[in-house]
């Protein structure tokens, strides 16, 4: 893994320019009869962060995988895409994976719900019960579940949790939809891959919110 040569690429820095190592640090120490006889400890550089001049872009090229961030302001998914995909295709001809174990889109969504509301569900599809006999309120919540699709290849992760609540009750979505297996590293068959997971983040989605929540995404 040649860090220092990937930090003076300019086809990749020309579109995020700002770059950091990823290091990995270990540590041993024996002790005998309460005595310290060694420490050791290492460093191990395992990737490298580029990001555009505002950090809201980032690609990381990892010895164990390739990773595409887009944070706020967010733009279309062609755009991500032709993004990533740009990417994809110098890591891949750098590294030149044999094989992809795992693809994935993962979004996180955060919903911030009034801090009037009478019931979750007014906003909030899906939330975990609360025994009867309890106030029917949350201090804090955290909820993950993991389930196949109708193609047993995609899979979604479903994480709901809350934030620290001020003015508003920040209610976090977090959709991971991927797939592990009979993965092809065919470009045209990753595309038909992606765009397939995207439609069920899309379903995942919707189908956890309610029509009064969609209502403040499309204001």
């Amino acid at each position: 893994f040649d860090a220092d040569s990937l930090l003076k690429n300019p086809d990749i820095l020309t579109k995020y320019p700002v770059a950091k190592k990823q290091i990995n640090f270990s540590g041993k120490i024996q002790i005998k009869d309460t005595v310290q006889i060694s420490n050791e400890s290492e460093a191990e550089t395992i990737g490298v962060i580029f990001s555009n001049n505002d950090g809201n872009r980032k690609v990381q090229f990892r010895k164990d995988g390739f990773t595409c961030n887009f944070l706020k302001p967010y733009s279309s998914w062609d755009d991500f895409k032709s993004s990533a995909f740009e990417m994809w295709q110098l890591y891949s001809a750098i590294f030149n994976p044999k094989i992809i174990l795992r693809i994935a889109l993962r979004y996180i969504n955060r919903i911030e719900l009034p801090i009037d509301l009478n019931q979750f569900e007014e906003y909030i599809v899906y939330m975990p019960p609360i025994p009867t006999n309890f106030p029917q309120s949350f201090n804090n919540l955290f909820m993950r579940i993991e389930f196949p699709c109708e193609n047993d290849d995609y899979n979604v992760i479903l994480t709901e949790t809350i934030d620290s609540i001020t003015k508003t009750i920040p209610f976090i979505l977090d959709i991971d939809a991927y797939k592990a297996k009979n993965i092809s590293n065919e470009i045209e068959k990753l595309t038909v891959d992606f765009n397939n997971l995207r439609d069920i983040k899309n379903l995942a989605f919707k189908s956890c919110i309610t029509p009064k929540t969609e209502e403040m995404f499309n204001n």
